[in-house]
């Protein structure tokens, strides 16, 4: 707007890799949370569980997030300045 209270929006995506370091320990952890299910219902949950595998967060994917965003506040002049704001939107908390 030209009374230039209301800015343009400026939307960065981000992405976080996410690797799996212990599988193993995933895989004795599934085994135990599905103690006597059926074969059936266990693998679709376990089809699932792989799919969900990508978007929980691992502390050490949180920590690569929460530096992004700090070096975003110290380094983007529209944040360093207090003269613009951020929103931060996220899955779950």
């Amino acid at each position: 707007m030209k009374d230039g209270v209301v800015l343009d929006l400026l939307y960065e995506a981000r992405d976080i890799d996410q690797h799996v370091h212990d599988q193993k320990s995933i895989d004795e952890w599934f085994e135990t949370i599905t103690y006597g299910m059926n074969d059936l219902p266990k693998a679709e949950l376990k089809k699932k569980w792989g799919t969900m595998q990508k978007v929980l967060s691992t502390k050490s994917r949180l920590e690569k997030i929460v530096f992004d965003i700090k070096m975003d506040f110290l380094m983007k002049p529209r944040l360093r300045d207090g003269r613009g704001n951020a929103m931060l939107v996220a899955r779950s908390i």
